[in-house]
């Protein structure tokens, strides 16, 4: 029987993205099947996210998980450990420690099904697989004038994105991060163009004047979906992220096969410590 890795997909995009990596990486590694369980993580989920992968272009060697796998894994979930591997079941929980990588390196030689658990935020755990994750993650959208318009903008300027995430979101970025990036971007680039991607759209529009900013195109209205606005600013030159996974995927699917300047918050409230940031990011204070 073919070996299984089954991943757990659960919380925003972001997080879904770098789960997906993980797995698609260690799936290669362990030659196994790629299984995504886009039902058990989403049950009761507390801000109505959903899964995206029924959402993809083309879909990458994995399926969707089946009823009996998720019995399996409520199972061994209740089971002991040393009984779950005698079954030839693993489970790969992320460690409870962002002071490093952990790349987990345990004899799965005679594991038929791997599940893994956990978000595991650092490009390190897929870097090597990062160019096919790229052609990987391209979604189905619908595409309006609105959008058309937008894109053929940022393909042909000197496109810079800003994301700025305050819904649902303790930990919100104070405008000297973004000053201090924009005057970065101002002194290093000709003739910027400022998109602007953001959660609160009223505050957005009340706020703008405050960015301090010339060529803005606001992307964020009433007819822009979560996957339409994260193609748009993976499509972008330059980033200003959030601190928020899932600007921080838009500028690293941009940055694989190109060099524009990505300014990030220097936080430690997200990701794996010293290997969340690509080192060619730079870190801001604010």
């Amino acid at each position: 029987m073919a070996r299984k890795v089954i991943a757990r997909i659960k919380g925003g995009l972001g997080n879904q993205l770098f789960i997906y990596s993980f797995a698609y990486e260690l799936s290669r590694k362990l030659s196994s099947k790629l299984i995504l369980d886009d039902k058990t993580g989403f049950y009761k989920d507390s801000y109505g996210r959903k899964p995206v992968f029924n959402k993809l272009v083309c879909k990458s060697d994995y399926r969707f998980i089946k009823v009996y796998e998720i019995i399996t894994f409520y199972l061994c979930k209740i089971l002991s450990h040393d009984i779950s591997e005698k079954l030839g079941v693993k489970f790969l929980i992320e460690l409870d420690n962002k002071q490093r990588v952990s790349w987990y390196s345990q004899d799965f030689s005679k594991v038929r099904i791997v599940f893994i658990e956990g978000y595991f935020q650092s490009y390190e755990y897929f870097y090597q697989s990062r160019f096919e994750i790229k052609t990987h993650l391209k979604f189905k959208i619908p595409h309006s004038d609105y959008y058309i318009r937008l894109e053929g903008l940022i393909r042909k300027s000197n496109s810079v994105a800003i994301h700025i995430r305050r819904r649902d979101y303790t930990n919100i970025l104070d405008m000297d991060y973004y000053h201090k990036s924009i005057g970065l971007i101002k002194k290093s680039l000709i003739s910027p163009y400022f998109f602007f991607f953001c959660d609160d759209i009223e505050w957005l529009n009340s706020n703008l004047g405050k960015f301090n900013t010339q060529n803005n195109y606001i992307v964020s209205t009433s007819e822009m979906n979560e996957l339409m606005e994260f193609t748009l600013m993976s499509l972008c030159k330059n980033f200003i992220i959030a601190n928020s996974s899932y600007s921080w995927w838009a500028a690293y699917l941009a940055g694989i096969e190109s060099d524009g300047m990505v300014l990030a918050p220097d936080r430690t409230d997200i990701g794996v410590i010293d290997a969340f940031y690509p080192n060619s990011w730079l870190l801001v204070k604010g």
